[in-house]
């Protein structure tokens, strides 16, 4: 799912479940009827029950309770219709209440595990006789109610109130989708928002970066304590654990590594000014000489004479080094700029890596919170990233 997303997309379905909510209270004493006698002669899931039926003025509620057997999502087509059996009319799904809708899915934490939810039709007839409820046609999985039947002679005197239905089962909406050609896993849960994407960061060793966010609209202050957080990496048929690093530990790794460019870089500063100021004469001189010679006298018994010239050429060179102290300051002084420069910017980093990185905090209602967190990398065919937070735990699988 290609999207750029919208953070006031969660206030928006808040919205729309305050005015579905609204409407329901608008229409209490416009209700024809309320049944919580329902039969389902045939259907494929029994994980689905009706709990009661309510006709509205403008439309019909369905109350389903859902039964978690062994699985660990759930989501509802926005395609969903009621047929009639009788007369083949069909009336169209117009809103789902506490639960998603594809590609989003309901999370759940354990086996056996209860969510209720709510779907609201176009208004059907008040003495409709058989119907199906039928979630999408094409999909085998969807779910399908085939020969519901109401028992009309069992009419309730009071509506179900949607409100605490669903209160029952607070919804646990788990979608992705792509920013910047990273994946970004988010959830929805009682009015608190969290997303997770992961990067590869190679600036003070090997880590996978954990980018956090959270958006708090429970009405609650809520308690982010980031030492809670475990993570886990998959190879083949393999897990085991990964290391995730403190604050602490990773501010040390950084200054480790900062330090050490700053010890480099100002070495190199100052061995330059101190050979700057320096500057060195070179002079050469060369001489010629050029010897005339002769010689006579007897060998081996007979008499003879010699001459010649002897010629020869010398160069000499001298390396004569002289200091301009003025050049000398001004390099020096640049040379403990530069490094000041240096170590100003490295404090930035270092300020950045603590204002930055996932501390404990008490996230207030109605605030956002962003921060990061790392993990030292191992080349695994998925990492998955559990987040202890609200009373219940996030799982982020990359």
């Amino acid at each position: 799912m290609n999207e750029v997303f919208n953070f006031n997309r969660l206030n928006n379905n808040a919205m729309k479940k305050i005015a579905f909510i609204i409407l329901f209270m608008i229409t209490k004493f416009q209700l024809f009827a309320q049944y919580q006698s329902v039969f389902v002669e045939k259907a494929n899931s029994t994980n689905f029950k009706i709990a009661q039926i309510d006709y509205l003025d403008n439309s019909t509620i369905v109350f389903l309770e859902y039964t978690n057997n062994n699985s660990v999502s759930l989501r509802f087509d926005r395609n969903a219709y009621i047929i009639d059996l009788k007369t083949g009319i069909k009336y169209k799904l117009i809103n789902a209440i506490n639960i998603p809708s594809p590609p989003n899915v309901e999370f759940f934490d354990l086996p056996n595990q209860k969510h209720n939810f709510c779907l609201e039709f176009e208004k059907i007839p008040s003495q409709i006789e058989r119907f199906n409820l039928i979630e999408n046609d094409t999909v085998d999985n969807s779910l399908k109610l085939y020969n519901v039947s109401i028992d009309y002679s069992t009419k309730l005197t009071g509506f179900m109130d949607v409100d605490k239905f669903i209160a029952m089962t607070p919804m646990k909406e788990r979608g992705r989708f792509f920013k910047d050609d990273n994946l970004v896993i988010y959830y929805k849960y009682k009015g608190v928002f969290i997303s997770l994407f992961l990067t590869i960061d190679k600036h003070y060793g090997k880590y996978y970066s954990a980018n956090l966010f959270i958006e708090n609209n429970s009405g609650n202050n809520l308690d982010f304590d980031p030492s809670m957080i475990y993570a886990f990496f998959k190879k083949d048929d393999d897990k085991f654990d990964a290391e995730i690093l403190g604050i602490s530990e990773y501010q040390k790794k950084v200054n480790r590594k900062l330090n050490w460019q700053t010890f480099a870089y100002s070495y190199g500063e100052y061995s330059s000014a101190r050979q700057a100021g320096y500057s060195k004469t070179l002079s050469s001189s060369s001489g010629h000489s050029n010897s005339a010679y002769s010689a006579n006298g007897y060998y081996g018994g007979a008499y003879g004479s010699l001459s010649g010239n002897v010629s020869s050429t010398s160069n000499t060179q001298t390396v004569s080094t002289t200091y301009n102290g003025a050049a000398g300051y001004a390099a020096r002084q640049n040379a403990i700029n530069n490094v000041e420069q240096l170590v100003q910017r490295q404090n930035k980093i270092k300020e950045s890596v603590y204002q930055n990185y996932s501390k404990r905090n008490t996230i207030s209602s109605n605030t956002q919170y962003t921060s990061y967190f790392k993990i030292k990398f191992e080349k695994a065919d998925r990492v998955e990233i559990n987040i202890p937070f609200y009373n219940t735990e996030f799982l982020f699988k990359f």
